[in-house]
């Protein structure tokens, strides 16, 4: 949607309100007739329905989904390879100066697995990721999102049910939880954020989920802070580049994550 075609209402939202958006969206799209039934999948693979009006990324080319349920083979060079990667970014990253910090995101099935697959539902504890964690050191500075996108689940939709985004809420789940692992301390309740929600021009003023989106208010930051983070999407590298202008936050994408 283009700025020819729509207009948009800026909106002040505390973390509450934001979730209580999302919960409102949530309910609209469970209620859209036509779901597709669980498991029938898109002609090429790439996406599989769940439970409810969820999508999900499909198998793929990376095997996703036989890596959650446990049923790859996965060499020892695999494991050794990624621990190599992770120390020469660390070395590369302490020559720099800077320190370095990988965010691996989960995919929704980690975090919706009730949603993808009938009971019993597989953990996922065999995947190659939570394989690999354990082998890691804090040196690494490796953090995964899993955890506290699962735990704000009773607060608030984590994804969009047509896709595998997250919603608003759960950015802001895993921006918080980010930030706290970094040292830099934020108030969930007290940080202002944008909403932005966009709505066609020549229509009614009722929003559409997928053009929703979230950015964090720069209204009480710094200067410097407001030039980090002005008109960034509430995403984990922009938003916290500017409590620490010395780091170098890396996204760090690990299939089967």
């Amino acid at each position: 949607m283009t700025a020819a075609d729509s207009t948009s209402d800026i909106l002040h939202l505390t973390l509450s309100e934001i979730r209580r958006l999302d919960i409102r969206m949530d309910l609209a799209a469970a209620r859209v007739p036509g779901q597709v039934k669980a498991g029938v999948r898109s002609p090429n693979g790439a996406a599989v329905a769940g439970f409810n009006g969820h999508l999900f990324i499909g198998d793929g080319a990376n095997h996703w989904e036989i890596q959650h349920l446990g049923r790859a083979n996965i060499q020892p060079e695999w494991f050794a390879g990624w621990r190599d990667v992770l120390a020469r970014r660390q070395a590369e990253a302490a020559r720099r100066g800077v320190a370095l910090w990988n965010l691996v995101v989960p995919e929704k099935q980690v975090v919706l697995p009730e949603q993808r697959w009938a009971a019993p539902v597989p953990d996922g504890a065999q995947r190659p990721l939570n394989r690999l964690l354990p082998e890691l050191g804090p040196q690494t500075r490796l953090h995964y999102a899993a955890p506290a996108l699962i735990a704000s689940k009773p607060y608030g939709p984590a994804y969009f049910r047509r896709n595998s985004h997250w919603t608003p809420s759960a950015c802001c789940a895993a921006l918080f939880d980010f930030l706290g692992v970094i040292g830099v301390g934020a108030d969930p309740e007290t940080q202002p954020f944008a909403y932005r929600r966009a709505r066609a021009a020549s229509t009614t003023s009722r929003p559409t989920s997928s053009s929703n989106r979230l950015r964090r208010s720069t209204a009480r930051s710094s200067p410097s802070a407001a030039s980090s983070t002005k008109s960034a999407p509430c995403r984990l590298p922009a938003a916290t580049a500017a409590p620490a202008s010395a780091s170098a936050i890396r996204r760090l994408r690990i299939r089967g994550g």
